[in-house]
């Protein structure tokens, strides 16, 4: 079975009674209803927003930050696991920010990657994940720049952040 990443942003529509827009919840004195629409963003069509649509994808998270929406995401390359990171530009188009090439933004390209997780922090976009430094599971951590950089923040070492490099990690959360 073959598994693509696959974007949908809701978009809100709203009834509302002479003072105030529902936003979901609901009272005695409060009886509007909260609707909404599914569009996707990602092409709308069967082979989502993979690198490579030919290949696995799996772990998909996403965030707004700084008006544009970026979605990561585990995918196979035929040999390992790799972190990819994409930048909707709020129209119709996905651009990969990891590089565009095979490897994503491993640590080590030659070492399976998996379970990223995107958040904002003072005003900067970070993305963690798990990564195999050949032995264990290691905590890797990387910052964005805006532009085109993905900065590790962990070390940038072969162990990432992990309190005990010989032990293998979960997924990040």
């Amino acid at each position: 079975v073959l598994v693509v990443i696959c974007v949908a942003v809701l978009f809100f529509g709203c009834k509302q009674d002479e003072d105030s827009i529902s936003t979901g919840s609901s009272s005695s004195d409060d009886t509007q209803e909260l609707t909404g629409t599914w569009n996707f963003v990602d092409g709308d069509g069967a082979d989502g927003i993979n690198k490579d649509v030919n290949q696995n994808a799996n772990y998909p998270t996403a965030i707004g930050f700084n008006s544009k929406l970026y979605a990561a995401w585990e995918e196979f390359d035929g040999t390992r696991k790799q972190i990819r990171v994409a930048e909707w530009d709020g129209a119709s188009t996905w651009s990969f920010v990891d590089g565009d090439a095979a490897t994503g933004i491993n640590k080590d390209a030659i070492q399976d990657a998996y379970a990223p997780r995107l958040v904002e922090f003072n005003s900067k976009l970070y993305v963690t994940w798990a990564e195999s430094n050949g032995s264990a599971g290691q905590i890797r951590v990387a910052e964005w720049d805006g532009a085109s950089t993905w900065s590790f923040v962990d070390g940038d070492g072969s162990t990432g952040i992990n309190k005990d490099t010989s032990n293998s990690t979960g997924r990040p959360k």
